[in-house]
């Protein structure tokens, strides 16, 4: 569910289009040169003691050439990863994502765990540029 409120946010962002150029977990074989896609990375032990949940994200996007792939991650870093307020850098905090259709989430802290990266074409040649957000989420009572 959590995967799904995230696209729902970026989809709302006007950044993708879930189903058209906006996928989830997996690229679908038909997916066009020039896509984004979403899925889960792990991310850290689960805590004992407070009430929380940290998700790490990757996300992807691919272009036929590098600057259009690095240009959309790009903007998912700015949707996501917080700003320079008074020249202090503040991760963006205390904001929630979903729907009654996917449930709502709490995120008390998300911040990117490097900068978009290139990773390498793919097999087709398409360039690819990897994200990855850790996003700390506080469970419901």
């Amino acid at each position: 569910m959590f995967l799904q409120a995230l696209i729902r946010e970026v989809e709302a962002a006007r950044i993708a289009k879930f189903g058209k150029t906006l996928f989830g977990s997996l690229y679908p074989s038909t997916a066009p040169d020039e896509c984004v896609l979403i899925r889960s990375s792990g991310g850290p032990a689960p805590s004992k003691y407070l009430p929380v949940q940290e998700h790490a994200i990757q996300f992807l996007s691919r272009a036929v050439d590098y600057p259009t792939a690095e240009a959309n991650v790009w903007k998912i870093f700015r949707l996501f990863h917080g700003r320079v307020d008074a020249g202090a850098w503040t991760s963006k905090h205390n904001y929630t994502v979903g729907s009654i259709e996917t449930g709502t989430f709490y995120i008390l802290k998300s911040e990117a765990l490097q900068l978009p990266t290139d990773i390498s074409p793919d097999e087709a040649g398409r360039a690819e540029v990897s994200l990855n957000i850790l996003f700390r989420v506080r469970l419901s009572a």
